[in-house]
């Protein structure tokens, strides 16, 4: 590198150590032994004491079954040892010392027991029947269906499944196709549905954004069951006082077309089950014609 540099630059640039370290035989790199390395006998000595702790280690573990607690360790894939630890029954088996099977154990499926086993038959979770029947056919030879509007029709939304909670005003009417759905099934030549304006409004008038709600919702049912629009229609009056047998009484003798009887079917949830009336049932009994709770039709019949 120095031959492309003239004197004077040489004079400018700094001096290789390196070289002249080497030159004067002073670099950090031995150059004899020093005497620092082991000695083949500190080796030999060093891999004599590993194979000695090696097969301590080997006996404790093949000789002893050696373990922390003192117990007998079977080895893995020995097979069925007998140990002084009593076994206890993996998850999902009968616990010991339960004789008497009084209750089924969680994921265990179908139990002979008193008490059954979450998920398995009627427990809690799965589909309940109501009235604990098998399902029946519906009598599709039914033509005309009576029903409420409220409650079966349509419901509110924060009646939770309750029924009479009456809407605040015509933005709280919430469909329910599940029950537009089971109508289907009937294959209806006209629907009736009852809606007393004294629950919905307090007075004995209709207003007029009601009045398009009762036409909208008409409109909807028969859209969603694929009848004329005429085939369904809202009776919407005052039914203080008014027995509900009068009402369809009224409806079918005053028809546009002739209604039998057998050919009719009312449908309500006021049946006289737990904590509810029976004026549905005993209203349409007193009309001789055939009555359907609504839970059974949606749950028992098909």
């Amino acid at each position: 590198m120095n031959n492309f540099f003239n004197e004077e630059d040489k004079q400018l640039i700094a001096p290789d150590y390196s070289e002249i370290a080497i030159s004067a035989g002073e670099t950090d790199f031995p150059t004899e032994d020093d005497g620092d390395d082991d000695n083949i006998s500190d080796i030999d000595e060093f891999k004599e004491e590993n194979e000695n702790l090696a097969k301590e280690n080997n006996n404790m573990v093949t000789n002893n079954n050696y373990s922390p607690f003192s117990q007998p360790t079977p080895q893995w894939g020995a097979g069925n040892v007998n140990t002084s630890t009593p076994s206890y029954p993996t998850w999902g088996s009968s616990q010991p010392g339960n004789n008497n099977n009084s209750g089924g154990f969680w994921g265990a499926g179908s139990q002979s027991t008193q008490t059954p086993s979450w998920g398995a038959g009627n427990s809690w979770g799965s589909s309940q029947q109501v009235g604990g029947g098998n399902k029946v056919a519906i009598d599709r030879t039914k033509k005309v269906i009576i029903t409420d509007f409220l409650d079966i029709i349509v419901t509110t939304y924060e009646s939770n499944g309750r029924v009479g909670r009456v809407p605040r005003d015509i933005y709280d009417i919430l469909p329910r196709f599940d029950v537009w759905d089971r109508l289907a099934a009937f294959s209806p030549e006209k629907i009736y549905m009852l809606a007393p304006i004294n629950l919905f409004l307090g007075t004995a008038t209709i207003s007029a954004a009601w009045q398009t709600t009762f036409d909208y919702c008409c409109l909807s049912i028969s859209s969603y069951l694929r009848l004329p629009y005429h085939s369904c229609q809202i009776i919407a009056q005052n039914m203080v006082g008014i027995p509900k047998s009068n009402i369809i009484s009224s409806i079918i003798e005053n028809a546009d077309f002739p209604i039998e009887r057998k050919d009719v079917v009312c449908i309500g949830v006021n049946s006289g089950g737990n904590g509810q009336s029976n004026k549905d049932r005993v209203a349409a009994e007193a009309c001789g014609i055939d009555y359907i709770d609504l839970y059974q039709l949606l749950y028992n019949m098909y």
